[in-house]
């Protein structure tokens, strides 16, 4: 709420995008509404949530203080305007150092938000990667000397399987076909629950 206030002094018609048309375009884009905590899938669907300008940020504790980093971003262009970040000292009460295990009420989906206090805390394991192999490079994408970072999104299983797999960030056909077929065939071990239990 302060970064909206300090940015709607700066600005006289800004106007704030709604949680229900981000989730709207989130599913559109075959995004999960979990998404939302990525800036990977914000950024994949902001330009057609109509938005001008996307902020994101990333809030971590520590000791005695809240720790704010936000980015503001051109959707159109996906160039990063601006980065900043500011320390919040407050009384307000910390986290009790547990992760927060968040579950998406469409899918069952859950997520792992983790704070700065791991050692305090009986731990979830993170899901591992067992068999991950590099894409292959084509041919043609050798001789165009093709460059570049494409941006996958997915959920491991409970049985370590890849499901909801969807671009996030695309480089080029040439590279983005390749990195989707060979992600696919990905096996991990699935994330456990402090019980030691597989969870998607």
């Amino acid at each position: 709420m302060a970064l909206q206030a300090a940015l709607a002094r700066k600005v006289s018609d800004l106007e704030w995008i709604e949680h229900g048309k981000l989730f709207d375009t989130l599913k559109q884009h075959q995004f999960l509404e979990l998404d939302a905590f990525f800036p990977e899938a914000l950024d994949a669907v902001a330009r057609d949530t109509g938005a001008d300008i996307l902020v994101t940020s990333d809030v971590t504790w520590k000791a005695r203080i809240t720790a704010c980093a936000s980015v503001i971003v051109n959707p159109a262009t996906r160039m990063n305007l601006s980065k900043f970040g500011a320390t919040i000292n407050d009384s307000q009460r910390r986290p009790s150092g547990r992760p927060f295990l968040l579950t998406d009420p469409d899918t069952g989906v859950a997520f792992i938000l983790w704070n700065n206090e791991r050692r305090a805390a009986p731990l979830f394991k993170r899901p591992e990667c067992d068999v991950c192999p590099q894409p292959p490079i084509s041919v043609d994408a050798l001789a165009k000397h093709l460059g570049g970072t494409v941006v996958l999104l997915a959920t491991i299983t409970d049985t370590g399987a890849i499901d909801d797999l969807v671009m996030a960030k695309s480089a080029d056909p040439l590279l983005d076909m390749p990195a989707l077929s060979t992600v696919r065939g990905y096996i991990f071990k699935p994330a456990l629950d402090i019980d030691g239990k597989p969870f998607r």
